[in-house]
């Protein structure tokens, strides 16, 4: 049965726009999860083939994750990663549940879908990348070096809080000023 013309790109357009209104701070700010949530949901809408919500059943959803395990190349021609892929078949299965719940569309989730555990493949290099023992790539303190003596002030900013407190792309992308405390006590001591 057709629904009056619903694509799955107009779905994913308006979740888009439901997602910074739903993943807010205490200021009703969007948040940097918000951001990569739409970033994934783009990704996605790019994608997957577009068709209507009417076509939109259990074979085609299944065919759209298959689609997302096999790990598509993103924008820079690279086949994307592992955890990118894991997390967008689960903004996927959001997204169904939101479409489902939404009283914007008329789609309603298929009876028969059953949505299993997905395994994503692995590159013979991520292969043998998880079988060492030290997995995480590190720089020798020449290299380290290096950086610190061409880096800009933010740049060694962004080194000695990797260095020193362990914090990668999230962590420094959810730092807020109100979480720096300089020349004073920490307000818990």
């Amino acid at each position: 049965q057709r629904i009056g013309g619903e694509t799955l790109r107009t779905a994913f357009d308006a979740y888009s726009r439901w997602i910074p209104s739903r993943y807010v701070d205490v200021e009703k700010k969007p948040t940097a999860w918000s951001a990569t949530q739409t970033r994934q949901i783009a990704f996605m809408r790019r994608i997957l083939p577009d068709c209507d919500l009417g076509e939109l059943d259990a074979e085609r959803i299944e065919e759209m994750i298959e689609i997302l395990r096999l790990r598509p190349k993103g924008e820079t021609g690279k086949t994307v990663s592992v955890s990118w892929t894991q997390n967008c078949i689960k903004q996927f299965r959001h997204f169904l549940r939101w479409l489902n719940k939404s009283s914007e569309f008329e789609w309603k989730r298929p009876t028969d879908l059953e949505l299993s555990r997905v395994r994503i493949p692995l590159t013979v290099e991520e292969k043998s990348a998880r079988g060492r023992s030290a997995q995480v790539q590190t720089y020798s303190p020449d290299e380290l070096k290096a950086l610190w003596n061409h880096g800009s002030p933010f740049q060694r900013l962004l080194l000695l809080l990797a260095l020193n407190c362990g914090f990668g792309r999230a962590e420094v992308a959810s730092l807020e000023v109100a979480d720096v405390h300089l020349r004073q006590k920490h307000p818990h001591e």
